[in-house]
C-alpha cells in the first residue's frame, strides 16, 4: 500500500524551503498468520492493536483520518469492549469520553 506523505527540501545552510511536494511511501506488509487489519497476531474477538503503525496506517489510507481506540474496538463483543474500556481508563485512556483515545 502507497501512502501520501509531504515531503520538504530544505537548505541545510539558511535553512529556508527549497520545495514542498507530496511522496508516496510503503508500509511493510504484515506478517502472515496476524489480523489483516492491524498486523498483529489476536483472537478475533479482541482489538486490534490501535497502536501498530501497520493498522495506523492501514486505517489512515481507508478512512482519511487517524484511528482511536473505540475504531479498534468497534467489532469487539459488547463484553470484550467493554472490558478493554476499563482497563483502557485506568492507564488514562478515554475511550468514550471527550478525548476520544487516539491512537497516540
Amino acid at each position: 500500500m502507497k501512502l501520501p506523505v509531504q515531503m520538504q527540501t530544505i537548505d541545510i545552510q539558511t535553512g529556508t524551503v527549497e520545495k514542498t511536494e507530496t511522496v508516496g511511501f510503503q508500509i511493510m506488509p504484515k506478517r502472515e498468520g496476524t489480523c489483516q487489519e492491524c498486523g498483529r497476531q489476536h483472537l478475533d474477538e479482541d482489538p486490534h492493536d490501535a497502536q501498530s503503525l501497520h493498522y495506523q496506517y492501514t486505517f489512515y489510507a481507508r478512512e482519511g483520518r487517524w484511528p482511536t481506540w473505540a475504531d479498534a474496538l468497534a467489532h469487539c463483543p459488547v463484553d470484550t469492549r467493554n472490558l478493554w474500556i476499563k482497563e483502557l481508563a485506568k492507564h488514562g485512556i478515554d475511550v468514550v469520553g471527550t478525548k476520544q483515545g487516539g491512537a497516540q
